[in-house]
């Protein structure tokens, strides 16, 4: 189901249910159970800019137990006080820099914060070693509270029948979206994990003692668990943007039931990229404020491709890459069911000799999704196709050089149009996410293998500026808002919450 139309069911969920009375021991669940309905309707872990997957429960039985147990043997660990803590999310050390697997919005963040004065210390849940030497791993928390979890199976006696508004809930989904199914055991799954989660994060808060903490990502049970930690505690949790939301992505838009105090399970504040993702957030949550209120702070990862050189060795490789003649095409593929799609696949079939294809794998996308895609490419024998620097070499230097890029409705798009490659959208979710775009001439739409191959005969458009533009990357701006996030002011707000 497209964008759109999963939202306006949401909507009409909400419309027509009190989820406002949807609690559970105190805690608003609305934004749980409205991320499970948005998984069933969008598909796979909610579309695109999908939540990361926890480490702990990747892990075998034995490995549990002795995280767990390490992480009860160093309960008194010191730890330093820092006035930021960045939260770095099972696999999002996705990109890789000199050698060394980095977090792009956490490490740049992190490198910001050490150029302005700002201490701060990385949480990191990445099973994935950090180019800044040992961090202080969360794995060991998280599998304990994953064990915490299991027992409450057995000790929890409290049902899901108890919760106001649940049967409504289930019996309006029933009747007027009957593809939709509430299912109340992972519901229930779903609460104890995010409760264990902020039990084990308590204590790691509280010896840390930061004004704020940035995250990634806040709809996943570890960041949940994260952000009701720091409620408690009186410090403020930011959500730093990590992809493209749009109008109609069910986690940032078009929730029409918010009020004072906001969320629970919501992060306090929303660190945006630029003016356009900020005023869509705040449309919907002006009536919580200051809670849930969205800023500009822009994007620390493109900046820093910006205004920092890469390393001599991509230099020489991205040399290599880009062939003197050629067009070059990056085909930015998603971790989507159909990643390549077949108009995509035959314009790459039937493309001109003087086309070079720049297939980039999603560092998020399965084994044997990038397998059968490897396949399919070999077996159309084109020979200038290239997949293994393409994947590796970080997409903005890739974005510098490149002529098109092709995407189905990634954010890439508009990380193309700020580096001067055009930007085609492949895909109905695309041409919905990206309307002002498209329509403005910034980003093409294309819908068959015609229309691909004749966009390419063009030369491609001329570096253009926006007048509002979806990505901000001056320093400045993002050196302000840390400042602002880490000031005594913002300790004393949430301190009164």
């Amino acid at each position: 189901m497209d964008y759109k139309e999963a939202t306006a069911i949401l909507c009409d969920i909400e419309q027509h249910v009190a989820v406002e009375r949807l609690r559970r021991d105190g805690l608003d669940i609305w934004p749980l159970l409205r991320l499970m309905l948005w998984r069933q309707l969008v598909g796979g872990d909610a579309g695109p800019a999908a939540p990361p997957q926890q480490t702990a429960r990747k892990a075998g039985k034995f490995e549990k137990l002795m995280l767990a147990a390490h992480a009860l043997l160093r309960s008194k660990r010191a730890y330093p006080k820092a006035e930021a803590v960045i939260f770095v999310a099972d696999n999002e050390r996705s990109v890789t820099v000199g050698g060394k697997a980095i977090s792009p919005f956490g490490d740049s963040l992190r490198d910001y914060a050490g150029r302005i004065g700002i201490s701060s210390l990385t949480l990191d849940a990445s099973c994935t070693a950090s180019p800044y030497g040992a961090p202080f791993s969360v794995r060991p928390e998280i599998a304990l509270a994953f064990l915490r979890a299991r027992l409450l199976r057995v000790t929890d006696v409290s049902s899901a029948f108890a919760i106001p508004s649940l049967e409504e809930l289930n019996d309006y989904i029933r009747r007027a979206h009957a593809l939709l199914q509430l299912d109340r055991i992972q519901m229930l799954e779903e609460l104890r994990l995010i409760g264990a989660l902020k039990q084990s994060f308590l204590p790691v808060l509280k010896a840390v003692s930061p004004k704020s903490v940035f995250l990634a990502c806040y709809y996943h049970p570890a960041a949940m668990g994260m952000v009701l930690a720091c409620r408690e505690l009186g410090i403020r949790s930011v959500e730093v943007q990590h992809g493209q939301q749009g109008d109609y992505h069910g986690m940032y838009a078009n929730w029409t039931k918010a009020g004072p105090g906001g969320y629970a399970l919501m992060p306090d504040n929303f660190w945006c990229w630029g003016q356009q993702s900020a005023d869509r957030i705040n449309q919907w949550s002006r009536p919580s404020w200051p809670v849930q209120q969205a800023f500009v702070g822009g994007n620390p990862w493109m900046a820093r491709q910006i205004h920092q050189p890469g390393p001599v060795d991509e230099e020489a490789q991205l040399d290599a890459l880009f062939v003197a003649g050629k067009t070059h095409v990056l085909l930015a593929l998603q971790p989507v069911e159909d990643a390549l799609p077949v108009p995509i696949q035959q314009a790459i079939e039937f493309s001109s000799p003087d086309t070079r294809w720049l297939v980039r794998f999603h560092p998020k996308m399965p084994a044997g999704s990038k397998a059968k895609i490897l396949c399919r490419l070999r077996a159309m024998a084109v020979p200038d196709v290239e997949v293994e620097l393409s994947s590796s070499l970080p997409l903005a230097a890739l974005l510098k050089r490149t002529d098109f890029m092709i995407t189905l409705w990634s954010s890439v798009a508009y990380e193309a149009l700020l580096f001067g490659a055009h930007p085609i959208i492949a895909h109905a979710n695309g041409l919905k996410s990206f309307r002002f775009y498209i329509d403005r001439g910034l980003f093409s739409y294309v819908d068959s293998k015609e229309a691909i191959l004749e966009l390419l005969r063009k030369d491609p458009l001329q570096k253009v500026e926006e007048d509002n533009p979806y990505i901000e990357t001056r320093e400045e701006v993002i050196s302000e808002t840390l400042r602002y996030f880490v000031s005594p002011a913002i300790s004393a707000m949430s301190a009164k919450r």
